[in-house]
């Protein structure tokens, strides 16, 4: 009789603690929840994090997801995966692994690193809902301008649209028409005319100022060195080495920054007809 009273003072304890531990879980978990909703994410993901510490294995997908979302909005993408993953390891629906996945996918996006983000999208098998498969295409489509296989993004982005909005669809068609613009300059043409020519690496860059500058400069370095006295061309060389070879690389850069400067504009509109 004794140990039957001792085992139900130690059970209603025992399950007194955990209703209290539950009600303090759903309490923070709310207070971290109005926290984000002010968009004061540090102390959300404060909050989030010590909920999850004593969450059961049912909470942790949700409250991963959530601490996910925070780093995301700062930015933090590398924390982000990392909680994505969680939420993708405790996640018992397909759906959900399906969305934590694309986050993931999302997160290398972010950072740049579109041709780890295609591998990833490759791998991701979505099934046959539509809409994960327009969703599919979409992240495909931008990857594949980010590593500027335009006609591969092309043909992507088009999947992503629904099949009866033709406006879009002839919006991207005219938009793409373009698309070899987004090539030039070409930074191995600018490299090659400047060791020819220098300064016409920048002048086709659409550097015409320093171009010209990078041309009389190295001219006028050229005549003194060579009809001037004799010891003319051992003050002039080292000179002439360190311009000319600046010239190449500043032709090199020239290129490239305003091949991303097309690219963003382009980027721009494309952006515009996608969110219609």
């Amino acid at each position: 009789m004794a140990k039957y009273i001792l085992f139900s003072i130690f059970y209603f304890l025992f399950s007194f603690s955990i209703e209290v531990k539950s009600n303090d879980l759903k309490s923070i978990i709310n207070f971290a929840d109005s926290l984000s909703l002010h968009r004061n994410y540090q102390n959300a993901l404060h909050e989030y994090k010590r909920a999850f510490f004593f969450a059961g294995s049912d909470q942790k997908c949700q409250l991963s997801e959530k601490i996910a979302d925070c780093y995301f909005v700062l930015k933090e993408f590398q924390l982000a995966r990392t909680f994505y993953d969680s939420a993708l390891h405790y996640s018992i629906h397909d759906s959900l692994r399906i969305d934590h996945a694309f986050q993931k996918v999302l997160c290398y996006m972010m950072e740049d690193n579109f041709g780890y983000a295609l591998l990833k999208l490759d791998d991701l098998e979505v099934g046959t809902p539509i809409h994960l498969q327009r969703r599919k295409n979409l992240y495909q489509g931008i990857c594949y301008f980010g590593v500027e296989q335009y006609d591969a993004s092309h043909q992507h982005l088009l999947n992503s649209i629904p099949e009866g909005d033709t406006i879009r669809k002839s919006q991207l068609h005219q938009l793409y028409k373009s698309r070899k613009k987004l090539k030039r300059p070409n930074s191995n043409v600018a490299i090659i005319l400047s060791i020819v020519v220098p300064g016409s690496g920048q002048v086709y860059s659409g550097d015409i100022k320093d171009g010209l500058n990078s041309f009389l400069l190295l001219g006028g370095l050229f005549y003194l060195g060579t009809c001037t006295s004799m010891i003319g061309p051992v003050i002039i060389i080292p000179f002439f080495y360190r311009y000319y070879m600046g010239g190449i690389l500043h032709a090199k850069q020239a290129a490239g920054e305003k091949r991303n400067e097309k690219r963003y504009g382009y980027y721009s509109n494309l952006t515009e007809i996608l969110l219609q």
